[in-house]
């Protein structure tokens, strides 16, 4: 029995909410600009965010809205619902996905599709055709139908036009359902046949994982694995790959200074030496999730957004090249324009290194 099985019986029976890693909650990395998403988001107030409180999970519906809504990536879907998206795929092409709102028989049911990672609705686009049921303009919950609108937005610039229209069909009413005629299993016999295959077809679909993938990135590693083999796989028939995913844009600000790098939550930016005397940044795509956190952080407002970027894989890559000035002493980052070559915390300890004792 593979190790994500044994993860999901361990914990199945445990917790059926989602599971908080707090320590990559972006409000415990800046104070500038408070997080409120998965409080305005959940319909059922169980992030109350008041200064020592823990969310009230006892309330919790397992809609899943704040897991695909955290920029931070802090929340995990429950072991149940981890399954219940995982297992059960049939051998058709396609896999209907609607929310409780949907009367149509599908394959994932949610509160709401937006309760979806929409790294996860890219991932299955590559192995399956979507149909998406999105009876939305009559939903009552106008932030639900916002972040729907994010991640069609952000599944549609990573997949690109083409093959957005060539995998994804989004269904807003009956005249836009294709006239094709599939084989649907019904909600007992699905429940039956995941039943008597679970030992042999569970997370087959999405190969081999630990225990160490189930946090808030597991959906984002599925996706740059993925990406890599189409990447080497092109690459080896000398074709390029190309995704657009959204990431910080830094301008000439820039100096290397580092606090962008000490507090992303993903520690998805870092620095290296390039052989002009430059420093380059680089960001890996797939950890890096749109919080926003190293524009806040910035002191010098050399991050002024994010932005669409195309990327031939979500690994690390090279973003930019910035001036690179050092301290001459310990190599912490100077302003270029500097006219000292010691940081203020060495240009303060050569002015006391006479008073102090031998």
């Amino acid at each position: 029995m593979s190790v994500l099985s044994n993860y999901v019986i361990r914990t199945v029976t445990e917790e059926r909410h989602p599971i908080l890693d707090s320590t990559t909650c972006i409000n415990r990395r800046q104070k500038r600009k408070p997080c409120t998403v998965c409080k305005d988001v959940c319909p059922e107030e169980v992030f109350l965010q008041q200064q020592g409180s823990s969310p009230r999970f006892e309330a919790c519906t397992g809609c899943n809205l704040c897991v695909s809504a955290c920029p931070g990536r802090c929340l995990t879907p429950s072991a149940a619902t981890l399954k219940s998206w995982l297992t059960g795929y049939d051998s058709t092409d396609i896999v209907r996905i609607g929310c409780t709102g949907c009367n149509k028989k599908i394959k994932l049911e949610e509160y709401c599709i937006a309760s979806i990672p929409w790294e996860f609705l890219a991932y299955l686009a590559f192995v399956k055709r979507l149909w998406l049921y999105l009876p939305c303009e009559s939903c009552e919950d106008s932030v639900a139908r916002r972040l729907m609108d994010e991640h069609l937005e952000n599944l549609r610039h990573f997949l690109g036009e083409e093959r957005f229209a060539a995998r994804v069909t989004l269904i807003r009413s009956a005249a836009d359902e294709p006239e094709e005629e599939q084989e649907m299993l019904g909600r007992k016999e699905l429940m039956t046949r995941m039943t008597s295959a679970v030992k042999k077809q569970a997370f087959s679909i999405i190969g081999n994982v630990d225990a160490s993938d189930m946090n808030g990135l597991f959906f984002r590693r599925l996706l740059r694995d993925l990406v890599q083999e189409l990447y080497q796989k092109e690459k080896a028939n000398g074709r390029r790959t190309a995704f657009e995913v959204k990431l910080p844009h830094f301008t000439a600000s820039c100096y290397a200074c580092q606090s962008c790098l000490r507090l992303c939550p993903q520690e998805a930016i870092s620095f290296g030496e390039l052989t002009d005397g430059k420093r380059g940044i680089y960001i890996e795509p797939w950890k890096c999730t749109g919080c926003e956190v190293c524009q806040v952080v910035c002191r010098e407002g050399a991050i002024d957004g994010l932005s669409f970027m195309k990327v031939p894989h979500l690994s690390r890559l090279l973003v930019t090249r910035v001036n690179a000035k050092v301290c001459a002493k310990c190599g912490m980052a100077l302003k270029p324009d500097s006219a000292d070559d010691l940081c203020t915390f060495c240009r303060s300890r050569e002015r006391i290194k006479p008073y102090m004792k031998t």
